[in-house]
């Protein structure tokens, strides 16, 4: 098999560049060449796959699954997308504190029980 391609981001052309989201299966799609070019959903990590045009061997988009409920938790960055997406602004904005809100409270636990293993080795 051919080297995949990664395209310039760069060189896309913002016309052709499509973000939308499915609320019904909560998935984020970006399409960098327009919709309705064909491929194949190639997985990357636990909920961002690549679109693969598997003729040309180059990438034509991203899908990234559970995105408000999970992906975006996991990682905040793949927020910024959903401005891009026919999503309202008041939704953003709300996934936004959901997400610093959740963040900030896994920290708060981490802070809390950062030293424990430490505490428990000490005490057997």
């Amino acid at each position: 098999m051919a080297q995949v391609r990664m395209p310039d981001v760069t060189a896309l052309d913002p016309e052709q560049v499509v973000v939308r989201y499915d609320e019904p299966s909560d998935t984020l799609f970006v399409h960098f060449f327009g919709t309705g070019v064909p491929g194949v959903s190639v997985q990357v990590d636990e909920h961002v796959f690549v679109r693969l045009d598997e003729s040309e061997q180059k990438i034509i988009g991203l899908q990234i699954e559970s995105y408000l409920h999970s992906a975006t938790l996991a990682r905040p960055d793949l927020l910024a997308l959903a401005t891009f997406a026919d999503l309202s602004s008041d939704t953003v904005k709300r996934w936004r504190q959901r997400t610093e809100t959740e963040r900030a409270r896994l920290g708060a636990i981490n802070a809390v029980v950062q030293d424990w293993p430490e505490i428990l080795d000490r005490s057997s």
